[in-house]
């Protein structure tokens, strides 16, 4: 059989994710505006409450997942197959246990729901069955997804994509179909649920299929000392749930307990569209990792440091690009899809994309670390992002006028005080083993030149007239335009820039 590298399985899975990722992202524009049009941002509003609550609740998981994968990069590279037997065996154990205690817990907060939602939603039907409905999607989320670390592990991420893919279109289409026959959201949450279940346990049996040789040996297990160090890895990135968790799955819940469930709905579409061009992108980025993992494990510093530079690069010319759309078309979108109705202050929405903005520039660490298994050098980072998002979102909302912009602040704050000199300051000096000067440098210049760009963007489109498609389609062309004219003064000369061009060259070619 024909070995293929690294890098063209990379590509393989890069392509796979994003366009999996594209089609999901369409059917679920879709099933949304059918969401927000035959029902109200009261529904909106918990949904959102709820999600946010799952997210608090996947803390059970405590980063096992992500530790545990990148234990077996070695067995996988040695291709010992009992001892990738051993770690599949103790990642399912984990799984279920983790299962149950997300279901315990979750049930517990049952009686705790009205505290969360400030002012009952216009809602007929009883909250808090939907709340378990919603629950029971991610408890039986743990029970088949370990078996999709192989995949992972042989590089093997499009197979799973495949999957997920088909099973989400399918939901999403008989969740329209419920809301315009019946509007029982119920059904549409069971639906959700149904679905869920039926990705991972395909997932399931494929790996059984295509990699019986490693699922069949039940009797294989860790010893004492692997145990030891994959929970001392698990430990560090327990803080790293944590610190996400706080910044990024307590908003709504910030937002239902101090303002209104309903501004939860509004708020919610800003951060959906957002999230899905984060996600998307990211996709593209979690395909490398593997590879990456690779890398680190087989090449010298020198090398891995060229890899980094050429995947910052990339993952700010995303930045770049995004931003200067976004704050051109991202309220006149919402006005056009949504209606006036659900729209937020400019302020507001430049504080999103700004904290979108240093997002997408921790892509390229994010991944380095990973690969590197930087995590008990980071361990204390999360907690520090998580004290100061959530002492100051709550000061800024509780006790000054601001409301949902001191929210937005104290996320946009936590991360530029940890996230944007902690990581890569920790994969500097513990991975690459290179000075960090010159990356906060070159971070700065960037950051300068996009907000530059941005603002320029933002004085040009606010000439352009009353909210339409037409004039969304004119903004989305002026911004992209001002914004390839300034990429390619700056940047035209970067080391990184002519590479990128030669390799597109060099495939246009072939």
């Amino acid at each position: 059989m024909k070995q293929i590298s690294r890098k063209e399985q990379s590509i393989k899975n890069s392509f796979a994710a994003s366009f999996c990722y594209l089609l999901q992202i369409m059917m679920s524009f879709v099933a949304r505006t059918f969401f927000i049009r035959l029902l109200n941002s009261d529904y909106l509003g918990i949904n959102g409450l709820f999600a946010n609550i799952l997210t608090v609740l996947s803390l059970a998981e405590l980063g096992v997942g992500t530790a545990i994968i990148y234990a077996m990069y070695t067995p996988v590279a040695q291709n010992n197959i009992s001892k990738i037997a051993a770690y599949l065996n103790f990642y399912k154990i984990l799984y279920r246990i983790i299962g149950i205690i997300v279901a315990i817990v979750g049930m517990a907060i049952l009686p705790f729901l009205p505290v969360l939602i400030n002012n009952v939603p216009d809602i007929r039907e009883n909250i808090s069955i939907i709340y378990l409905l919603i629950l029971s999607e991610t408890v039986f989320s743990y029970f088949f997804s370990y078996k999709k670390s192989i995949l992972i592990l042989y590089q093997q991420n499009r197979i799973e994509q495949w999957i997920n893919t088909f099973c989400i279109l399918l939901r999403y289409v008989m969740q329209i179909l419920i809301l315009i026959t019946t509007k029982n959201i119920y059904l549409y949450y069971l639906v959700q649920t149904i679905f869920t279940v039926l990705s991972n346990f395909i997932a399931s049996k494929v790996v059984d299929r295509r990699y019986p040789e490693i699922v069949t040996q039940k009797g294989e297990f860790l010893e004492k000392e692997e145990k030891k160090k994959l929970f001392k890895n698990v430990l560090a990135m327990s803080a790293s749930r944590i610190g996400s968790v706080a910044v990024n799955g307590t908003d709504n819940i910030l937002i239902s307990m101090f303002l209104s469930t309903s501004l939860v709905g509004i708020y919610s579409n800003y951060v959906y569209i957002i999230n899905y061009i984060k996600s998307f992108v990211a996709k593209g980025f979690a395909a490398i990792t593997s590879s990456v993992g690779n890398l680190v494990s087989s090449a010298n510093n020198d090398k891995v440091y060229e890899i980094f530079k050429l995947t910052y690069y990339t993952s700010y010319s995303f930045a770049f690009f995004i931003t200067g759309i976004l704050v051109s078309v991202l309220n006149n979108f919402i006005a056009v899809w949504a209606g006036n109705e659900y729209l937020l202050s400019l302020v507001i929405t430049l504080l999103l994309i700004s904290n979108f903005f240093f997002g997408m520039l921790r892509q390229a660490t994010e991944i380095f670390i990973d690969a590197y298994g930087l995590f008990w050098q980071l361990k204390y980072k999360p907690l520090f992002e998580a004290g100061i998002n959530l002492i100051l979102s709550v000061a800024l909302a509780k006790y000054t006028a601001l409301g949902l912009t001191g929210i937005v602040i104290g996320t946009l704050v936590s991360n530029l005080f940890t996230n944007i000199w902690w990581e890569p300051y920790v994969l500097y000096k513990y991975g690459m083993h290179k000075k960090v000067k010159t990356y906060f440098k070159r971070l700065g210049i960037d950051t300068l030149v996009c907000f530059m760009n941005a603002l320029l963007i933002l004085g040009i489109t606010s000439w352009i007239g009353e909210t339409s498609i037409v004039n969304l389609i004119l903004r989305m062309i002026i911004s992209a335009g001002i914004s390839t004219l300034i990429y390619l003064l700056v940047y035209w000369r970067c080391t990184e820039f002519k590479y990128i061009i030669r390799m597109i060259n060099n495939k246009i070619r072939k």
